[in-house]
């Protein structure tokens, strides 16, 4: 996992983190491609950035850090 492509990947994702630490993407991104990896948070896609991140030299990167700290925010009451 210490690949040029995966090290590429993982910046890609670090890079269009947002804000608020999660990653969200719009569904008109499948039709233009200028949109991908823009637009709200949301759990789903926090979640598999995380996932991706943690497979990498990255895992102990403050992005994260700030990826973990958006689920716990947002985890609804009953676990969702």
């Amino acid at each position: 996992m210490t690949r040029d492509y995966v090290r590429k990947a993982a910046l890609w994702l670090i890079d269009f983190q947002n804000e608020d630490g999660g990653w969200g993407e719009t569904c008109k991104s499948y039709w233009d491609t200028s949109l991908s990896a823009i637009g709200r948070s949301t759990a789903s896609q926090t979640s598999w950035a995380v996932l991706g991140l943690l497979c990498t030299e990255e895992r102990d990167s403050n992005a994260v850090k700030k990826e973990i700290e958006y689920l716990i925010k947002t985890r609804k009451e009953d676990g969702t």
